[in-house]
C-alpha cells in the first residue's frame, strides 16, 4: 500500500512540473521578432520582444515608401509594456508604450498575441510627430 502511494505522489508531482513548464513555454512563446509587410504598400514594420516578468520590452524597424523612410530604435528600447487581462473577452495582450525614433512621437498601442500572430494596433498618441509605426498591422514571427 506504502508504494502504491509513493508511486501516485511520484505522478502527480510529474504533472505539477510538467504544467508548470508548459506555462512558462507559453510566456516565453512570444518573445522573438515579429514581422509585417506590405509590398503593396511599400511598408515594412518590425518588432523585437523580450520579457522581464510581466513586462514586455522591445525594439521596431519600420520603412515607408519602399524604404525611402525609415523609423528604427536600431536595437535600443523603444517598446514597454505590461500584461493586461481583459475578464470580459477572457483575453491577454499587452499595453505597450512606443516612442519614434524618427521624431519625438509616442503613444500607446496594444499588441495581442493569438493563434501565432501578434497583432498590432496603435490605441493612442501622446506626442504627434512624424513616425512610421502602423496604425495596426498582424505581425508573424520570424523563422
Amino acid at each position: 500500500m506504502k508504494m502504491k502511494k509513493q508511486k501516485i505522489l511520484i505522478c502527480m508531482l510529474a504533472l505539477v512540473l510538467m504544467l508548470a513548464n508548459a506555462f512558462v513555454g507559453l510566456a516565453q512563446s512570444i518573445e522573438g521578432t515579429w514581422i509585417y509587410e506590405n509590398e503593396q504598400a511599400g511598408r515594412s514594420f518590425s518588432i523585437k520582444i523580450w520579457l522581464e516578468g510581466d513586462t514586455l520590452y522591445g525594439s521596431h524597424s519600420a520603412a515607408a515608401r519602399q524604404g525611402a523612410r525609415i523609423d528604427s530604435s536600431e536595437g535600443e528600447i523603444s517598446l514597454k509594456g505590461v500584461r493586461q487581462k481583459n475578464a470580459r473577452e477572457g483575453s491577454e495582450y499587452y499595453l505597450v508604450k512606443w516612442q519614434s525614433s524618427y521624431s519625438d512621437a509616442s503613444g500607446d498601442a496594444w499588441i495581442i498575441f493569438r493563434d501565432g500572430t501578434a497583432r498590432w494596433q496603435i490605441d493612442d498618441t501622446f506626442q504627434e510627430g512624424e513616425h512610421y509605426f502602423p496604425q495596426e498591422a498582424l505581425l508573424q514571427r520570424q523563422e
